[in-house]
C-alpha cells in the first residue's frame, strides 16, 4: 500500500518536473522570439524594405 503510493508520488512528480522544464523552454523561446521582433523593429523603414530584396 505505502509502496503504490510512494510510487504515484514519483510519477506524479516525474510529471511535474516534465511540464516545468517544458514551461521553462517555450518561455526561453518566447524571450528570444521577443528580442529579434526587437531588434526587426530597431532597423530603419529603409533597411527593411531592402532587407526583403
Amino acid at each position: 500500500m505505502i509502496k503504490k503510493i510512494e510510487k504515484r508520488s514519483e510519477e506524479r512528480d516525474d510529471n511535474l518536473m516534465s511540464v516545468i522544464r517544458s514551461i521553462q523552454e517555450e518561455k526561453e523561446e518566447v524571450k528570444q522570439l521577443i528580442a529579434a521582433s526587437q531588434e526587426q523593429e530597431k532597423k530603419t523603414f529603409w533597411q527593411r524594405l531592402f532587407s526583403r530584396i
